[in-house]
């Protein structure tokens, strides 16, 4: 982190300030008025202690509404006033703070020491809570939705207003978009964030908001249920925390954890409204309904839940009832009534999440979207949607799963005693399973009604799913324990600890793979979030590459919003924005391409997943002809197209493909030349088909059909890329780095991936997506994507697959190379194809990411490119020499490997010279490989780099050779490699090594 204006002193002052007086200060004012003591006194504690950072928030959203314009020390003095009058004011109330901290954790210690189980399964939460925090604060802050509030708060920051939110002109702030409704909650902390650090140039202290939030929520359901059953409390912290895409969410930056603490914290204040007969509960109350409301739009949900429970399950007098209910839900509404103003007068509602462009008719986008996130049928819906919850472990965790279980243990008297006392129970912890059992009830109540209502707003997102989550962790702990208590062994105390390990590590699937994939080591915490996020995330690939090598006027399409509106340097224009309507709705290509002109867009960033916006419009067809778009630059299968004013010309190659039409059968009308692979039965290829071949999914649970070629046809029993893997050849010859037109004629309904199967003449390289679209609609139609071809690969299979229910008629399919008169070859380019032809490979090793690919290969999976990479480049020099050169902005280790040559007892020419220059060290060695798999250093020295070339000379005695040749070992090759790391201290490295014939030629 780094603060340009503010000294860390302060800074560290303000941050304490945020995060713990904030919410002494509610803890004083909920004492204050109820006159709270003893144990009342900790679950005030308890439920304040998150309410400041997000009380401070909605603070500085009406100020900003209020009075725009200020400087940072306005607001930042008026807050701190605001909260530091009533802290010394109201100084009585802490008096006994110190001994209620003691006391808490004196009785932590004392239960712990009595109940080793209990303390494990503490120490498990509190490890995944530390994780949260550290991963929070190191993995890159690259989620869409995480991005789009922070460009948000970044723009308000920066005009120090709020007045333009909603967003829905993109023109003044470089193409950005906020067309959505949500109250600012979330985006309001991240304003205080960059006040109190004085720049919103870097993320800084928004990383720790959402771990933050997480924490209370854990640290709440503790509290709530320390008084009857430690172990139980502590159990449901674990698995509320373990609930691995909740977890991720925490990790990766999401709203997610601030909305369901708001939504928590009101929920459980509840059991405290029978309890006080003082007429100021309304307040608190009030305040956290409020606060509830302001988190996120779905906090609206809180209302008719709150009214429900408590006007059916409250014992308390009818009139006394009525009034609470009206005078909370009113102080609640005086939180968020200036935003829901705002909203109706801008888009005419008060919640809201899109734009007009999404009205289109012709574009379908509801339908796709249904279609895309697998709850299209009513099955689905059910398959996909709700039942997911309880089967889709890897996502929700076990909590729902063991909610099913506690059904078991539930008797008469339970029912009798939820009817009887409702939620004003005497037993405080009575009520706060009453409470969790009516809240989830009512929930999945509000989900079950809007899918029969064909409404998916709840099921379109599993994280909207996970707002009841810490009431279903508190009801699945205690139906665990109730599980563990009638299954009687001779070590009782064994079954929670290796039922609480089991969901510990149940839960870190999700940050593991995030730490592999972002590459995550020492070297590289403190790299650029874009350096780290370039490693997985292909937009932010594509982003740079535009960025660096287009010109200033060049404007983009985005269908990205906040990571362009960060790193595109460049005006855009989202794919949503209401200007867009013109090329949505235009009746062929050509009025769609001077659609596209009229906005000035030169340049389309296309991602890897299927969008309406480009399926159901001329976009796709703009994007699949040469002759309007020229793929420049393409990363994983996101794609960057140039637009021209004119068509170009362009002249293509046919590719000679074995039966492209389907059309060549045996004798049982079995396709020749293609073979089939599904793992769900209903599922297939159709053989009583005469135009082309039907591809089905019948099954409303994910599943896969797969067509691929290379194969006389017959049916795979095992996952297409598994054998795909085990395969050495393809029937597909490409050029290396070419650009290619996929054409295809189909129809059907169905989500559609396109991948070649990758092959050199050392064996299967790997899949490449090249193409993700959507079909929809029973008229046959034809579609055509570019793409480019590997660097690596030298024959290549076509892949079809059929991702989830659905049916694909392939009728006809076609691949042409394109070559464009306007573009000369690039010399520079063919050097690099030759020195990888001839065997010259860079690859970025990962030594735990290694050990698992080998685990793949175990388990079946045979891949040889898993480690090579790319970005990296090659200029010829005079005479016959060529300087390749690695520039990477991420402490990552890269390796260029010469060709493996072949070692023969009798050739004396075993030599290496080349010149070397750089920033940083690098590593020099060779390497012998023996034929029985060793491997022995014959050479190895590490070099400082300067910005001069320094010559590098190795010569090999054929002594040295025949050191390492003995009995057992016969040596097969050697090969010379050199190892780079950019150092910590420059935000780009650099490596150059000149090669001359004798070396690579």
């Amino acid at each position: 982190m780094s603060f340009h204006t503010y000294p860390l002193i302060f800074v560290l002052a303000q941050l304490i300030f945020t995060y713990g007086i904030s919410s002494l200060v509610i803890y004083q004012l909920f004492c204050q008025l109820l006159n709270a003591q003893g144990d009342s006194k900790k679950r005030m504690l308890a439920y304040s202690l998150g309410v400041g950072p997000i009380s401070i928030s909605w603070l500085t959203v009406m100020l900003f509404l209020a009075f725009p314009g200020h400087a940072n020390w306005f607001y930042m003095a008026f807050i701190n006033t605001i909260f530091f009058v009533p802290f010394i004011l109201l100084r009585k109330q802490l008096y006994d703070f110190p001994l209620i901290i003691k006391d808490v954790f004196a009785n932590i210690r004392t239960y712990c020491s009595q109940d080793k189980p209990a303390f494990f399964i503490l120490m498990l939460g509190l490890v995944l809570i530390a994780c949260s925090f550290i991963l929070a604060i190191f993995l890159p802050y690259s989620e869409n939705d995480a991005l789009e509030y922070s460009m948000l708060a970044k723009i308000m920051y920066g005009q120090h207003s709020a007045r333009m939110y909603p967003i829905l002109d993109g023109t003044q702030f470089g193409g950005f978009i906020a067309p959505f409704t949500h109250p600012l909650g979330y985006v309001g902390i991240f304003i205080w964030s960059y006040l109190i650090q004085g720049t919103a140039q870097h993320f800084g202290l928004i990383k720790i908001v959402s771990p933050f939030y997480a924490f209370c929520i854990f640290t709440l359901i503790i509290a709530v249920l320390s008084h009857a059953n430690r172990r139980l409390a502590y159990l449901a912290g674990l698995l509320f925390i373990a609930t691995p895409l909740l977890l991720n969410g925490v990790i990766r930056h999401q709203i997610d954890a601030l909305r369901i603490y708001t939504f928590f914290t009101f929920f459980m204040f509840l059991r405290e409204l029978p309890f006080w007969e003082k007429w100021q509960i309304i307040l608190p109350a009030g305040l956290l309904l409020g606060l509830c409301l302001f988190s996120h739009s779905i906090g609206i949900l809180a209302i008719p839940i709150f009214w429900f429970i408590y006007l059916f399950f409250s014992r308390e007098h009818f009139f006394t009832t009525c009034k609470r209910l009206i005078l909370i839900t009113f102080i609640g509404l005086l939180f968020v009534v200036v935003r829901y103003a705002i909203s109706f007068h801008a888009i005419g509602y008060i919640i809201h999440d899109g734009t007009i462009v999404r009205s289109v008719p012709s574009l379908h986008f509801y339908e796709i979207y249904e279609l895309i996130n697998g709850i299209y049928t009513n099955a689905q819906k059910w398959v996909n949607g709700f039942f997911s919850l309880f089967s889709n472990t890897l996502y929700f965790g076990v909590s729902y799963s063991i909610l099913i279980l506690s059904l078991l243990f539930i008797r008469k008297h339970h029912i009798y005693l939820l009817i009887k006392d409702g939620i004003s129970s005497k037993d405080y912890t009575e009520g706060v399973f009453a409470v969790s059992v009516l809240t989830v009830l009512c929930f999945f109540g509000m989900v079950v009604l809007s899918i029969l209502i064909k409404d998916d707003n709840f099921i379109a997102s599993g994280r909207y799913m996970m707002s009841v989550q810490p009431f279903v962790a508190i009801l699945g702990a205690w139906g665990l324990l109730k599980c563990c208590e009638k299954i009687q062994i001779k070590y009782q105390n064994i079954l929670p600890l290796l039922g609480s390990s089991l969901i510990f590590f149940m839960a870190l699937s999700f940050p593991i793979n995030n730490v592999f994939d972002y590459k995550l080591s020492l070297t590289t915490l403190f790299n650029s979030n874009m350096a780290k996020a370039k490693h997985v995330q292909e937009t932010y690939n594509l982003l740079a590459y535009f960025s660096k090598n287009t010109s200033p006027d060049s404007v983009l399409l985005s269908f990205r919003n906040a990571e362009a509106a960060y790193y595109a340097n460049h005006r855009y224009v989202y794919h949503t924005d209401r200007k867009m309507l013109p090329v949505y709705t235009a009746k062929d290509k050509s009025q769609a391409h001077q659609a596209l002109m009229d906005l000035g867009i030169n340049y389309l960033a296309v991602p890897n997943h299927p969008l309406s916006y480009i399926d159901q419009s001329y976009l796709g067809e703009l994007i699949g002809d040469p002759a309007f778009s020229e793929l420049v630059y393409q990363n994983g299968s996101s794609r960057l197209y140039k637009l021209y004013d004119n068509p170009l010309s362009y002249s293509a190659t046919e590719l000679q493909l074995t039966n492209p039409d389907f059309s060549q059968r045996n004798k049982d009308r079995q396709l020749m030349n293609w073979a089939a692979s599904w793992n769900k039965r209903g599922n297939g290829i159709a053989k009583d088909v005469y135009d082309g071949v039907v591809l089905c999914n019948t099954s409303p649970s994910h599943s896969q059909t797969a067509l691929f070629s290379g194969n006389s046809y017959k049916i795979i029993s095992e996952a297409f890329n598994r054998y795909l893997s085990r395969q050495t050849t393809g029937d597909i010859v490409l050029e290396p780095e070419q650009t290619y037109q996929l054409n295809v004629r189909m129809r059907g309904y169905g989500n559609v991936m396109v991948y070649l199967a990758e092959y050199t003449k050392d064996g299967y390289l790997g899949l490449q997506k090249i193409w993700h679209t959507i079909s929809y609609g029973n008229e046959s139609k034809n579609k055509q994507v570019q793409f480019q071809s590997s660097s690596l690969a030298s024959q290549y299979r076509l892949v079809f697959v059929l991702d989830g229910q659905g049916w694909i008629n392939l009728q006809n399919i076609g691949i042409r190379q394109i070559h464009y008169s306007h573009k000369p070859i690039d010399p520079n380019e063919q050097k690099k194809i030759e020195l990888i032809t001839q065997g010259w490979r860079v690859t970025s090793p990962n030594p735990v990411r290694t050990y698992f690919d080998r685990l793949k290969k175990v388990l079946g999976f045979r891949s040889v490119h898993l480690n090579f990479v790319d970005n990296w480049q090659v200029r010829s020099m005079e005479g016959s020499e060529v300087e390749l050169n690695i520039t990477p902005d991420a402490s990552i280790p890269y390796v260029i490997h010469s060709p493996l040559l072949p070692y023969q007892e009798n050739d004396v020419k075993k030599e290496f010279h080349f010149a070397i220059k750089g920033k940083g060290q690098a590593v020099i060695e060779v390497l012998a490989n023996s034929i029985q798999g060793q491997s022995y250093h014959l050479f190895k020295e590490a070099i400082n780099l300067t910005d001069h070339y320094q010559t590098v000379d190795i010569n090999l005695p054929a002594e040295l050779f025949k050191k390492y040749i003995n009995f057992n070992s016969d040596l097969a090759n050697y090969q010379l490699r050199i190892y780079y790391l950019k150092p910590r201290f420059v935000k780009v490295g650099k490596i150059n090594v000149k090669l001359n014939p004798a070396t690579y030629g």
